[in-house]
């Protein structure tokens, strides 16, 4: 029998039983000694089953068989961590312990010569120990189980959350169409007069103060409608806390952010903005070479250490960069 640890095959051969083919993997691999495994068997890519000793000989026939499934190790904690399952530290700690007591009876057992008597007691031990780790795994196995059924009846909520948004999106921009297509095989004339009665049958709220917009009206890309000045209020705050990209209140990222500046007369915050984004480039770049001359906000990204010179735009003059 195979079993993959972190993309490796480990021949574990036919252990009589899954703590023995825990205890030869923990063997074969020292990074896995004194840890708490389990072996789950792949379905699919996306689908595992949890190996416990129930349906451990059936995966030991099917072995036999040639037909052996695909087996991979994980460390308990990993792999709950992974799944998002919640361990507190009273639990963490409770591991810890089993593990310590563990290697003191293990390196007691390598170190003395005891009785029959002794031994004897440290075999019922033993039994006894393996008798918990079962249960362990048997409750560990359930939690699992419920958590993965849990995260498929959230993923298919998401799914259906995001279904509907969309759904209402497209309506959206159905009746939006829908408006600018009148609006385009309309007079001049018609325009002027019936603007009012078209804008008032949209009847649309600021997304920011939730009130009625009554006249010059501010679309975003993602439909969303602003009075001028909260407009103008929300996006100035977003680049005074230097951002260097706009966003909504949903959070999508506005498109075209200099054309809407420009068009709410924001002038002064659209080269703020372009010096928020200059900013964030030097802080992401370290091999940056500046300009040596003081006051100079020339730079150069060098992305292979090889520019020591360059001709300082704004210096007018041929400088060594630092």
């Amino acid at each position: 029998m195979k079993v993959t640890y972190k993309k490796q095959d480990y021949n574990v051969g036919y252990p009589k039983s899954l703590s023995k083919m825990k205890k030869q993997l923990q063997k074969q691999i020292p990074e896995l000694a004194q840890r708490e495994l389990i072996i789950m068997k792949v379905i699919t890519q996306d689908q595992k089953k949890l190996i416990e000793q129930n349906n451990y000989q059936e995966v030991v026939q099917s072995y036999k068989k040639n037909q052996g499934p695909i087996l991979k190790c994980y460390i308990l904690i990993d792999f709950l961590q992974l799944l998002n399952f919640p361990i507190s530290q009273q639990k963490q700690q409770l591991e810890l312990e089993v593990y310590k007591q563990k290697y003191d009876k293990l390196k007691s057992t390598a170190s003395s010569q005891g009785s029959n008597q002794q031994i004897t007691c440290r075999l019922e031990q033993s039994c006894t120990s393996e008798e918990q780790n079962q249960q362990k795994e048997q409750v560990l196995s359930r939690s699992i189980s419920e958590n993965i059924a849990h995260q498929s009846v959230v993923q298919a909520q998401i799914t259906q959350s995001n279904s509907l948004m969309n759904e209402k999106q497209s309506q959206k921009i159905q009746v939006v169409e829908c408006q600018i297509y009148e609006i385009q095989n309309m007079s001049q004339m018609d325009i002027r007069q019936n603007a009012e009665t078209i804008f008032s049958s949209i009847n649309p709220n600021c997304y920011l103060c939730i009130q009625n917009i009554k006249q010059n009206p501010y679309f975003l890309s993602c439909l969303h409608v602003y009075h001028e000045p909260c407009l103008k209020e929300f996006l100035t705050n977003q680049i005074q806390k230097m951002g260097s990209k706009l966003f909504c209140q949903c959070n999508s990222q506005i498109t075209h952010p200099c054309q809407i500046l420009k068009t709410l007369d924001l002038n002064n915050l659209y080269a703020k903005l372009l010096n928020n984004q200059l900013n964030e480039i030097k802080s992401k770049y370290k091999s940056i070479k500046r300009c040596p001359s003081k006051g100079c906000s020339f730079f150069v990204i060098n992305t292979n250490n090889t520019i020591s010179k360059s001709f300082c735009p704004l210096c007018l003059m041929q400088v060594i960069l630092e």
